[in-house]
């Protein structure tokens, strides 16, 4: 609601800007967030995500060094917290990544969890109203051998995904499963939630866009709108 925004950088560093995008200043270095006592827990590798939390705290995702733990940290009164979730003791030796942090205009704040590595790798999705203090956990979605390429929120706490392998999935609450949409349209790019209630693919080749369209518990995609792309190729010097 303030306008402010958060840019994870390359080199590990958060940034945060002023009302309106304005008047950008450094929040926290991957260095100095693993020095401070949030991390006991967690031995911070990476920093991965960033939103801001319901009540506009700045909340920031990582990989931990520590297998089992799920690094999410949320800034408030001046000190990082590491606000979970918790996870379930079969999770106790894997490593886990969080790949997304995504907070909607009703207050719930999604993330997506990366667990294990090789054939055992699988996605985890959380959902949290209270800032952190309470997280509600997706059964696991198995990843077969595939990477992830997008992860698109929709409605409510909805959350969809696409993978390596034209494979799609989406997931409404914690409370649902992982349903699996129809295999991707060639070309897709991500997924957007569409007006029905369903999910838009949104293919590319060379300049043109096709928006390719699923409704829940239909099992093949219909094309609704092609766009040819104007590129000035080589514009950009």
């Amino acid at each position: 609601a303030s306008g402010r925004l958060l840019a994870l950088l390359a080199n590990g560093t958060t940034d945060i800007s002023g009302p309106g995008g304005t008047a950008w200043t450094p929040l926290v270095t991957r260095r100095a967030l693993a020095a401070t006592p949030a991390d006991a827990r967690c031995h911070l590798v990476s920093l991965t995500a960033a939103t801001f939390g319901p009540s506009g705290q700045p909340m920031l995702g990582a990989g931990c060094g520590r297998p089992g733990t799920a690094g999410i940290f949320s800034h408030t009164g001046g000190t990082w917290q590491l606000t979970g979730p918790a996870l379930p003791a079969a999770y106790a030796h894997q490593a886990i990544t969080v790949l997304r942090l995504t907070t909607t205009s009703a207050g719930a704040t999604t993330a997506l969890l990366a667990a294990g590595t090789g054939p055992a790798a699988h996605l985890v999705a959380a959902w949290s109203t209270d800032s952190g203090a309470h997280w509600n956990l997706s059964p696991a979605l198995a990843l077969r051998g595939a990477t992830l390429t997008s992860a698109s929120p929709g409605p409510g706490s909805s959350l969809a995904i696409t993978l390596s392998s034209r494979r799609a999935a989406a997931i409404t609450t914690a409370a649902g499963s992982w349903q699996p949409l129809p295999a991707l349209p060639t070309g897709t790019a991500t997924l957007a939630p569409s007006a029905s209630g369903g999910w838009d693919a949104l293919a590319v080749h060379g300049t043109q866009l096709t928006i390719w369209q699923t409704a829940p518990g239909v099992q093949t995609w219909a094309r609704r709108q092609s766009i040819k792309v104007p590129v000035q190729f080589g514009s950009s010097g």
